[in-house]
């Protein structure tokens, strides 16, 4: 009984030693500008605001928490920790030491690190394999970086990680794999990056994420943010005031406010490509137009500016045929019996709550070779348009043969007109010319002399008698007309 009494007194009297002996160690060999002291139940080296450019290689290593905060380290060399003998770090904070680069094995032989604290940095880019060996952290804070990638793996097998802050950096893609096999990880802070698309695959292994914050990003709410955004509202992980940024029918509108329909792609005419030429010697021609968007996009056809519509009655001049796989849409125009009056311009216009694309293509109907296709007539327009100047000019001939023969006539009986009155007015001086003869002679007894053989005969007096008293008629005629 005496006995076991002594060994319980002399195991006291020795832990009492052992403390005391490692108290003074622990306080012994820290030395300035670090001030090593109990913190949380643990051995704790407070070097901050020190101005140090490299680890502190004084202190012991039975230290557990670190604080190198708003120091010059600027490089995380390899294996930097374990070649001064801190090994057993639980709790590191290396807030603000303007470090840019981070081996890959700075923290590989912290294996009971819990803590890690690399905020406020010039750290752009961390290896996959940063964190192997770590496999107790519990925290990791990176925020005010200038990290733009995320790569897959990064974080992975960190068991007991339950918070990853990586606020504030330039993140612009974070890889599908780089959150892998993290059981208990419930925190994740993206806000005030530059992320515009994230894939739900992204996250939907963490099951027991319940924050989530995504505010202060350029979130393009198009298609290909969709499902994420979906994903985040249906798991209510959506924080306020994450909103869209683009494009502009959605800028500024909060997610939650916003239906899934709204979150859409501007559609993207594949075929035809611009400017496209269609050459045809068929009679009908079909013109293809392959859409690609999210929603599926409406798609109608124009030709020369003028919305194509098929008709239910009458002759049909267009048909329309569409398909459908995934997101692939064909809305092809086929017209039948072509005519040449058909070439031209024809465009494709889809639509979507995501925008709007159009393409234009030029038909050109290639077996119309006649000369009213060089005169840009078709055969029907050409044949009616010389039938119409064939009936112009015979009615023209027409007119200007009456106009013609009319004008001859008038002409004739004109002249006709001025020869009577021309010969009656020279008989008519004649026989004033006679009758003045007669009045200046003298009367004097005729001398009756045998006629001569050569003297006209009886008859022709009479006739001149008669040629007088037609030369008074027609002068009384005139006289008439003259009244």
């Amino acid at each position: 009984m005496v006995h076991e009494h002594w060994k319980a007194w002399m195991k006291i009297i020795w832990t009492t030693i052992l403390l005391a002996t490692s108290l003074a160690d622990f306080t012994t060999e820290c030395q300035r500008p670090c001030d090593c002291r109990w913190q949380s139940g643990n051995k704790a080296a407070i070097c901050s605001n020190s101005s140090l450019r490299s680890i502190p290689a004084n202190l012991s290593n039975d230290i557990q928490i670190l604080d190198l905060s708003n120091n010059n380290l600027l490089t995380l060399h390899q294996e930097g920790f374990n070649k001064v003998g801190l090994s057993n770090l639980k709790k590191l904070f290396l807030k603000e030491c303007n470090i840019d680069t981070v081996h890959k094995t700075a923290f590989a032989t912290l294996a009971i690190m819990i803590e890690l604290d690399l905020s406020r940095n010039r750290i752009r880019n961390l290896h996959p394999d940063t964190f192997k060996g770590t496999e107790k952290l519990r925290l990791i804070n990176l925020s005010n970086n200038l990290i733009d990638i995320l790569e897959d793996g990064v974080f992975r097998n960190l068991k007991f990680l339950q918070k990853v802050e990586v606020s504030n950096n330039k993140i612009v893609k974070i890889g599908t794999k780089a959150f892998s096999n993290l059981p208990q990880l419930k925190i994740l802070r993206f806000d005030g990056n530059s992320l515009t698309h994230m894939k739900p695959e992204t996250l939907m292994a963490l099951h027991n994420l319940s924050g989530l914050d995504l505010h202060n990003n350029p979130w393009r709410c198009d298609c290909n943010l969709q499902t994420f955004r979906d994903w985040v509202i249906t798991h209510n992980l959506y924080t306020a005031p994450t909103a869209c940024a683009e494009p502009s029918t959605v800028k500024d509108k909060l997610w939650n406010e916003l239906d899934s329909s709204s979150f859409a792609c501007r559609p993207t005419i594949l075929e035809p490509i611009p400017d496209a030429k269609v050459r045809s010697y068929d009679e009908n021609v079909t013109l293809i137009c392959k859409v690609v968007g999210n929603p599926t996009p409406e798609v109608i056809w124009k030709y020369n500016n003028r919305i194509i519509e098929t008709r239910a009655f009458g002759e049909i001049r267009y048909v329309v045929t569409e398909n459908t796989m995934d997101l692939i849409r064909w809305v092809n125009l086929s017209i039948i019996n072509v005519r040449y009056s058909d070439r031209g311009n024809y465009t494709c216009i889809a639509e979507n709550p995501g925008g709007r694309d159009e393409k234009t293509l030029t038909l050109i109907l290639s077996k119309y070779g006649s000369v009213g296709t060089i005169l840009g007539l078709d055969t029907d327009t050409f044949a009616i348009l010389v039938g119409c100047l064939t009936a112009v000019i015979l009615i023209c001939g027409a007119v200007l043969g009456v106009c013609y023969f009319t004008t001859q006539n008038n002409e004739s009986k004109r002249l006709i007109k001025t020869d009577t009155s021309s010969n009656g007015d020279i008989l008519i001086e004649n026989s004033v010319a006679s009758e003045l003869e007669k009045g200046q002679k003298p009367e004097v007894n005729p001398v009756v002399k045998p006629p001569r053989k050569h003297e006209a005969p009886l008859s022709l007096t009479s006739e001149a008698t008669e040629m007088s008293e037609l030369n008074r008629t027609l002068l009384d005629n005139e006289s008439m007309l003259s009244k």
